[in-house]
């Protein structure tokens, strides 16, 4: 091992209190400690039809197809480096998506994930693009398709009787696709307690101040818009007090939970500044034969969250409500399968949109 090596790793192993002399030689140190590559996967394969669109709109049926592969470097149990990339085929063409208002591309390939991570103590420090940093439900933030760009700090304090307190902070630089240059900062605190295995809660409010500047016409979605300087702008601003409670406890011996998401927008112009959901999972999925059932209800006002930045398993982005429910099969280790149902209705239409979903899923 070449000995600048050698002193990058002592240090590191220092840092996180797993070496307490630098004179033990490096052939001591845990396996698990030494540097190493690791590499995982998910794949996902969606059927996808929406009817009851409006009376003169064909019905939609369609196929995805995706692939990430992620490779990681760790360093040591408190440095490491990732990067991952994505593989979409879809059967529908790319200019079909910002008529179908999707925040994937049919057709292409990228690296959407490149971080570097450090956790010295209770600190966790990220840069780069990643993951979102911050609890949230997917009425807010599309978990799959939209990675944050940026860079967050976190802080981990633990208290007595099962109870952490995580303290976040992060700031995101154009996190959609094309010519996004907004901004976005996020501040959370995040209370954890109890056991999984019998009784546990999350609580956590967030705060989001979104500059939006900027954004491709497609990503507009249901959020009302102005002529400003000659180009699309939004009518309001975005100002997101998030409030998000999760409640995990056994029913007959299954893992359940129930969340609550409550979000107000202290920056919309007139109405349409609040967004409920409440969801019910009852089960697990990743060992063969396990399975796990779902519901969940969404209200979201027009200008409550970004359009640009919320789950596409619903059809509707804002300014709608409606309800999903599904459940998925373990049919191997890490792979299940998965139909849903989604019944939705815009707040200015009549018909409720239908949409059926059945996924693959083999998990990272």
């Amino acid at each position: 091992m070449h000995p600048a090596l050698r002193i990058a790793l002592a240090a590191a192993l220092l840092v996180s209190g797993a070496a307490a002399a630098q004179d033990v030689p490096p052939q001591y140190f845990p396996e698990e400690a030494k540097p190493h590559l690791a590499f995982q996967w998910d794949f996902l394969a969606r059927y996808d039809n929406i009817s009851h669109l409006e009376y003169s709109y064909p019905t939609i049926s369609r196929g995805r197809f995706e692939l990430r592969p992620e490779v990681d470097f760790i360093v040591s149990p408190t440095v490491r480096f990732g990067v991952r990339a994505v593989f979409d085929y879809g059967t529908e063409p790319n200019y079909d998506n910002a008529l179908y208002g999707d925040n994937y591309v049919s057709r292409g390939a990228v690296v959407n994930e490149y971080y570097f991570q450090w956790t010295p103590g209770p600190w966790t420090f990220q840069a780069g693009a990643f993951e979102i940093p911050v609890a949230a439900s997917e009425m807010l933030w599309d978990h799959r398709d939209v990675t944050t760009p940026g860079a967050s700090l976190s802080w981990v304090h633990s208290f007595a009787a099962n109870s952490t307190l995580t303290l976040t902070a992060a700031g995101i630089y154009s996190a959609q696709r094309y010519r996004d240059q907004s901004l976005l900062g996020v501040g959370q605190a995040r209370w954890n307690w109890g056991d999984e295995s019998r009784f546990a809660i999350q609580a956590s409010s967030a705060f989001w101040n979104m500059d939006m500047d900027d954004v491709d016409p497609q990503y507009y979605r249901q959020n009302r818009v102005t002529i400003v300087d000659g180009k699309l702008a939004y009518v309001s601003k975005f100002q997101l007090l998030d409030n998000l409670v999760q409640l995990r406890f056994l029913i007959a011996g299954l893992p359940a939970m129930v969340s609550l998401d409550y979000i107000h927008n202290f920056g919309t112009v007139g109405t349409g500044s609040n967004a409920y959901e409440a969801s019910a999972t009852v089960g697990d999925v990743g060992t063969k034969g396990h399975w796990r059932a779902f519901f969940t209800y969404q209200y979201v006002g027009r200008d409550a969250v970004v359009g640009a930045y919320n789950t596409d398993d619903w059809w509707w982005h804002t300014w709608a409500e409606g309800y999903r429910v599904g459940v998925a099969y373990t049919v191997l280790p890490l792979v299940y399968v998965q139909p849903a149902f989604v019944w939705q209705k815009r707040f200015d239409l009549y018909h409720w949109v239908n949409r059926v979903t059945v996924d693959l899923v083999k998990m990272f």
